[in-house]
C-alpha cells in the first residue's frame, strides 16, 4: 500500500514539476491546475495517514480491551499484571484497561470521523472538526490517566521492594503505548490539517494572468 501511495505521489507531481519548472508566470488555468493537484495529493495523503492510523489505534484498543476481560476472568494468570500484583487490585488493573482502550477508540474515532471521500479535494483541505479535536483531546486525557495508574503501581513496586527487585522496565509499554500513540494520532492529524492549511492559502494567493 505504502509502495502504491508513493507512486501515485510521484505521478501527481510529474506535471506540477513540469509547470514549475517554467521561467514565465502561469496563467490562471495552469494556477489552479496546479492547485487542483496539491488538492489531490492532500486528500489521498489525508485518507491514507488517517485510515492507518486510526485502524492502528482501533487494534490496540482491541488489545486492550482483551486485556481487560483476561484481567477479570483469570486475575493475576497474565505476566505483565501478575509481576505487579502486590501493589495493584485486580479491579484497578482492570479499571486502567478500559480507560487505556477507550482512549485509544476515542483516537481511532478522532481520525476516522468525517473522513474525506475519494474526489472530495476540497474537503482534504478543511480544517479539523470540532468533533475530531473533541475525540483526540477525549483519547489524550485518558491515556495520561492510564499512564498514572501504571506509572505510580511502578513507583509503588521499586519503594517496596528497591530498584534492583521492583523496576519493572519491561512494563513500561503499559503506561507509555497507549500515551505515544495517542500523541502519535495528534501530530498525524496536526500534520496533514496543516498541510490543507497551506493549499487553502495558496488558492487565495492566485493572482490574474492570462498567456498571450
Amino acid at each position: 500500500m505504502a509502495q502504491r501511495q508513493r507512486g501515485a505521489d510521484i505521478a501527481h507531481a510529474e506535471p506540477l514539476d513540469a509547470m514549475l519548472s517554467h521561467q514565465e508566470p502561469l496563467d490562471e488555468n495552469e494556477q489552479y491546475r496546479i492547485i487542483r493537484e496539491f488538492e489531490d495529493m492532500q486528500l489521498s495523503q489525508t485518507r491514507t495517514f488517517r485510515t492507518i492510523f486510526g485502524a492502528g489505534a482501533a487494534l490496540i484498543a482491541a488489545f486492550f480491551l482483551y486485556a481487560a476481560n483476561e484481567q477479570a476472568a483469570r486475575p493475576w494468570e497474565v505476566r505483565y499484571t501478575g509481576e505487579l500484583r502486590t501493589v495493584v487490585t485486580s479491579s484497578g488493573v482492570v479499571g486502567a484497561f478500559l480507560i487505556q482502550a477507550t482512549a485509544l477508540a476515542a483516537a481511532a474515532v478522532g481520525l476516522l470521523l468525517r473522513l474525506p471521500r475519494p474526489g472530495e479535494r476540497e474537503r482534504g483541505c478543511l480544517p479539523v472538526a470540532g468533533a475530531a479535536r473533541g475525540a483526540l483531546a477525549a483519547g489524550a486525557l485518558g491515556a495520561a490517566a492510564g499512564a498514572a495508574y501504571w506509572c505510580a503501581a511502578l513507583r509503588r513496586s521499586i519503594a517496596k521492594y528497591g530498584p534492583e527487585d521492583g523496576a519493572h522496565w519491561d512494563l513500561l509499554w503499559l503506561p507509555l503505548a497507549p500515551l505515544a500513540y495517542v500523541a502519535l494520532c495528534w501530530f498525524v492529524m496536526h500534520s496533514v490539517a496543516s498541510t490543507g492549511k497551506e493549499i487553502e492559502k495558496l488558492r487565495k494567493m492566485t493572482y490574474n494572468y492570462k498567456a498571450v
